[in-house]
C-alpha cells in the first residue's frame, strides 16, 4: 500500500493526529521487552503514556494507529526496542519523538522464611531494571537514555491476584521511573521560541501555555553567527553570543511574559545592572531550566 493511501485509511480511522495540539511535540510510546518479560510490555507502556499526558508537554498520539502500522510494516514486538524500527513508526505517524521502554531483567524469586510466631512463610522478591530512551524521529538519533533499577520483597499472599507474580509491584515501580523520565524530557527537549517584544524590563516570547511554557521557566537569549566547520568543512556548531537569561513570570496561550534575570556583553560578562537594550525582538530564545524560586 503507497504511504499516502496508508495513512489516509488511519485518517478516517481516526487513530492517528497529523497535528499537534497547541504547537506541541508530537510523542509515540512503544514498548518492546524480550520474549520472556513480554508480561511488562502492556505495563511499561501504559504507565510511560500516564506520564507523558500528565506532563502536558506533548500530543500523544494514539496506541491503536501505531498498532496499525507495526501490522503494516510486519514488525515483531521485539523489533521496537530498536531506534532505528521506532524511527520507521514515527516517521509514517509524523510524529517528534518515540519513547522506548524496555525491561532488561524482571527477575522474581520465591523463598522461605521462618517468622515468629507465624511459622513458614513464602517470600517473593522482585528485582526489575527498565531502559528508556527518547529517540528523535527525523535522525532516528538517541537523545535521552536511562536505566532504572528497583526491588520489592512480600509474603506471596500478598502480591495481589493479578495473575503474574510481581506485576502489581513492576507496575508500582514503572509508575517512578515513567515520571522520572519524562520529567527529564524537559531539558532533552527544551522549548525554544523567538523575542516578539521587549516593552520596558519586560520580554515577550511567542511560546505560552499551548507549548507548555509555565511560570518559573527560564530561557538563554542568543544569537548564532557563523558556523564552525572542521578540515572535511563538517558544521560543528554555530559561534552562538549569549545576550540575556530571562524569567518566565506569567503565561497566555500563545506568548509569555518574561522578567529579566541577567545580561550579558559583547565578551560574555554579565553587566552589573541587567540592561533591556541588550535583547532585540527576533533573537532566539531557548529553555535552559526551571528557577526554584
Amino acid at each position: 500500500m503507497k504511504l499516502g493511501v496508508f495513512l489516509s485509511v488511519l485518517i478516517l480511522l481516526g487513530g492517528i493526529e497529523i497535528f499537534a495540539q497547541g504547537g506541541k511535540k508530537k510523542i509515540f510510546v512503544v514498548a518492546g521487552s524480550s520474549h520472556d518479560k513480554a508480561w511488562t510490555n502492556d505495563i511499561i507502556a501504559g504507565e510511560l503514556e500516564n506520564a507523558v499526558v500528565a506532563s502536558g508537554k506533548f500530543t500523544l498520539l494514539s496506541r491503536s494507529a501505531m498498532d496499525t502500522i507495526i501490522k503494516e510494516q510486519k514488525l515483531a514486538q521485539s523489533d521496537l526496542a530498536n531506534p532505528a524500527s521506532a524511527a520507521q513508526i514515527g516517521r509514517i505517524l509524523t510524529a517528534d519523538y518515540a519513547l522506548i521502554g524496555k525491561c532488561l531483567n524482571a527477575e522474581v524469586k520465591n523463598a522461605s522464611v521462618n517468622v515468629p510466631f507465624a511459622g513458614t512463610v513464602t517470600k517473593v522478591k522482585l528485582n526489575a531494571t527498565v531502559q528508556m530512551q527518547l529517540i528523535k524521529v527525523e535522525t532516528s538519533e538517541v537523545i535521552d537514555s536511562a536505566e532504572y533499577t528497583d526491588k520489592a520483597e512480600k509474603t506471596a499472599s500478598n502480591f495481589g491476584s493479578s495473575g503474574t507474580p510481581g506485576a502489581e509491584d513492576f507496575r508500582a515501580m514503572m509508575k517512578k521511573f515513567a515520571k522520572q523520565f519524562v520529567d527529564k524530557l524537559s531539558l532533552s527537549i527544551p522549548i525554544e521560541a523567538l523575542v516578539v517584544l521587549i516593552k520596558g524590563s519586560e520580554v515577550a516570547i511567542d511560546a505560552g501555555s499551548e507549548a507548555s511554557v509555565r511560570p518559573g521557566m527560564e530561557f538563554e537569549v542568543y544569537s548564532e553567527g557563523e558556523p564552525i566547520r572542521n578540515a572535511a568543512g563538517e558544521i560543528l556548531a554555530y559561534d552562538r553570543t549569549v545576550h540575556a537569561r530571562i524569567r518566565v513570570a506569567r503565561v497566555e496561550p500563545k506568548i509569555a511574559w518574561c522578567s529579566i534575570v541577567q545580561t550579558f556583553n559583547e565578551n560574555g560578562q554579565p553587566d552589573a545592572v541587567p540592561s533591556p537594550a541588550r535583547i532585540k525582538r527576533d533573537q532566539s530564545v531557548r529553555q535552559v531550566g526551571v528557577s526554584s524560586k
